[in-house]
């Protein structure tokens, strides 16, 4: 490791121990995740615990998970209004609300690790979309991270375990992956993340593309016994932190100083947190749940590639069909921004440390004062 990164690295670390003078702040964090799913006991809920430290016990969490408060449509109005501080908001199930998030994300059928993925789709949204800020400054609020999760993969019940056996099939999809299902010849259907189970349960969808740490953490393995080991690109428009302008603006500037040293860690963490998740998803689904991990066939890779190819077009002039302003440069910026941490990721060789330093230093120390 470089003298300048090692010393990045501690100023860091300096800054995430900072003590800061401010107010009394309870954050009030809506998400519709269970409360023990990885996003909140590893990343989220440590996060606060940093921030409680380094302010002298004054700035706390109260979680509020499970769309007890916001669900999955109502998280970004519910921090417009105050009715939470910050929550976790993902852009697909607002696509009107959000069409620029929403471009970025589509991208994300293409290949890129969850780690280099996250950190380019944070820059993206907090350096170079300007159309990103605006819509979400007219909910009042201010994104701090973004996050791109693991690779989501396709479960199915038993019996289906071939290309043809997914023709006919209802397959729970969301964004452009439907290019993929259409190409199998099977029915796309939109199910929300917590209605899943249940459509499993009565029959309403035969198979899911979806992230590989749900079939533990909503028990979907109770149905998806057969799962396609052939990673399918990430979603990528999970806001982490997206927070009410006004409460961000009240905090005092040692508060924001703290605040802001603290997101790379986050996001380092959640990027951890889905790895440790889909791990043990397979491992709990294959040794008590009759789960079986199955190799594609050479349909299934001709389909993922043929998809893959056009999802391109597809964004953009799903994206020109939302009102976004010249979305062919937005694709050409973040392809640029996969390539650029891609080789950070590789410079820095699993050194998190490291890693959080250079998202520092590319992205935080980078933002307008």
């Amino acid at each position: 490791m470089s003298m300048k990164t090692i010393l990045g690295a501690a100023a860091v670390g300096a800054l995430v121990t900072a003590a800061a003078a401010v107010q009394a702040e309870t954050v009030t964090f809506g998400t519709f995740m269970p409360a023990n799913h990885p996003i909140n006991s590893e990343a989220v809920v440590p996060f606060y615990e940093r921030m409680g430290e380094a302010t002298g016990g004054e700035m706390s969490l109260d979680l509020q998970p499970g769309s007890v408060i916001t669900g999955t449509k109502t998280t970004l109005e519910g921090i417009e209004s105050g009715l939470v501080t910050a929550g976790y908001v993902v852009d697909l199930y607002i696509p009107s609300s959000l069409p620029y998030s929403v471009a970025v994300t589509n991208l994300g059928m293409a290949s890129a690790s969850p780690l280099a993925g996250s950190a380019a789709v944070t820059e993206m949204h907090m350096l170079n979309c300007p159309g990103c800020q605006t819509e979400m400054e007219d909910y009042n609020t201010k994104t701090f991270a973004v996050q791109r999760i693991t690779d989501y993969i396709m479960y199915c019940r038993e019996g289906i375990e071939t290309t043809a056996d997914m023709k006919g099939k209802n397959i729970k999809v969301s964004s452009n992956w439907g290019l993929i299902v259409e190409k199998l010849g099977a029915n796309p259907v939109n199910v929300q993340a917590s209605e899943m189970y249940e459509a499993f349960q009565r029959g309403l969808i035969d198979c899911a593309i979806a992230p590989e740490i749900w079939l533990e953490q909503r028990s979907l393995w109770d149905d998806a016994k057969v799962v396609f080991d052939l990673p399918l690109g990430a979603f990528q428009g999970g806001h982490l932190m997206a927070t009410n302008a006004d409460f961000y603006a009240d905090l005092d500037d040692a508060t924001k100083e703290v605040w802001i040293a603290n997101m790379p860690k986050l996001i380092t963490d959640v990027t951890a947190a889905y790895i440790g998740g889909d791990k043990s998803a397979r491992k709990n689904g294959m040794e008590s749940h009759g789960v079986k991990y199955v190799q594609p066939d050479e349909a299934f890779l001709n389909i993922l590639a043929e998809a893959r190819a056009e999802n391109e077009a597809l964004t953009i002039q799903r994206a020109t069909d939302a009102g976004v302003e010249n979305p062919e440069a937005l694709v050409a910026k973040f392809k640029e921004l996969i390539a650029k941490w891609e080789g950070i990721e590789a410079e820095v060789d699993g050194d998190m440390i490291a890693f959080q330093a250079r998202l520092k230093e590319e992205i935080y120390d980078k933002l307008p004062q």
